[in-house]
């Protein structure tokens, strides 16, 4: 009598058992195994997913300081800029104060214009009024308003343009500022300082006080003249 194979397959009631089984029974079966220590299948999906919110959190915090450093960077070239026009308009605004005559400047350059006779002598009790960078007013004082003539301004006006300052020169008569010398009161309080320093220095001499004690001489201050002043 001939013996029928066992088949290995289930039977189609099994089959259909093991594939529709209920997804709470997987999750049974993975504790089944971890209590009995038998290897599950490791969860892939969780990994990714932190590793995708990791890398999302870099990009954030990698934009976030992008843009707040960006105003700092944009602030502080705004500030450059700003000072760099201050600083332009500054030395613009000094270049251009330099160019023009003030009091301080008149007396400086009087001596270098080279001017003679009753021009100088005009000229050196004259303070500086106003200057424009055409016109230049020198203030006379009423007592000095006879001198007035246009020669003497057509003088000083050659004299500045040979000094690198082309000004049409124009005197006008008013009392003039008592806090201001004019050339000719600095002139005089130098003359006044080094006849002093002079008269000191003869009385410190000991060949003067020699003849002082010697014969009781006695130094004529008006004589004594500094050595500059009597070349």
């Amino acid at each position: 009598m001939p013996v029928e194979s066992a088949s290995s397959e289930p039977a189609p009631a099994e089959r259909v058992a093991v594939e529709s089984a209920p997804p709470w029974d997987a999750g049974e079966k993975a504790e089944e195994a971890a209590e009995s220590g038998a290897p599950s299948e490791p969860n892939l999906a969780q990994p990714i997913i932190e590793a995708g919110v990791a890398k999302t959190d870099i990009v954030e915090s990698d934009l976030a300081e992008r843009a707040s450093a960006e105003p700092d960077e944009a602030a502080e070239t705004g500030t450059a800029g700003t000072e760099t026009a201050e600083q332009s308009a500054s030395e613009q605004a000094g270049s251009e104060d330099s160019s023009y005559l003030d009091h301080s400047r008149w007396l400086a350059l009087f001596d270098s214009l080279g001017l003679g006779g009753l021009t100088r002598n005009l000229a050196a009790h004259c303070q500086c009024g106003h200057d424009d960078g055409h016109t230049l007013v020198l203030l006379l004082a009423p007592s000095q308003a006879a001198m007035r003539a246009e020669i003497h301004q057509q003088r000083i006006a050659k004299a500045l343009q040979a000094q690198g300052v082309e000004r049409q020169v124009v005197f006008e008569v008013q009392a003039l500022d008592p806090a201001l010398e004019t050339p000719q009161q600095r002139d005089q309080r130098i003359a006044q300082q080094r006849h002093a320093e002079a008269i000191d220095t003869l009385n410190r001499d000991p060949n003067i006080q020699k003849l002082q004690q010697a014969f009781g001489a006695t130094l004529l201050e008006s004589s004594v003249k500094p050595a500059s002043a009597s070349r």
